[in-house]
């Protein structure tokens, strides 16, 4: 999956920034990929979020709480686009 320069951008920060085994302090630089990608059109699904994490260091048998990140995405995805059908 190609990711434009500044999903890139975003996406690194959080992959250059996460602690892999505990990423409870983490989540919102992961948000900040995600309203990225909203904002932009950005359409990832998540196996294409799953294969940015592995490529980008994440292992196969990682913590659950970095298994949960694809459905975040795509939750996170949901959220803001109910949010702007609310408005």
């Amino acid at each position: 999956m190609h990711l434009p320069p500044g999903a890139r951008t975003r996406f690194e920060f959080f992959l250059n920034n996460a602690n892999f085994s505990d990423l409870s302090n983490d989540y919102d630089k992961f948000y900040l990929f995600i309203c990225y990608c909203y904002k932009h059109a950005v359409r990832l699904n998540e196996v294409d979020v799953e294969n940015l994490l592995l490529r980008g260091g994440f292992e196969p048998n990682w913590p659950e709480k970095a298994k949960s990140l694809p459905h975040i995405y795509l939750h996170g995805r949901k959220i803001l686009e109910a949010r702007r059908r609310v408005r």
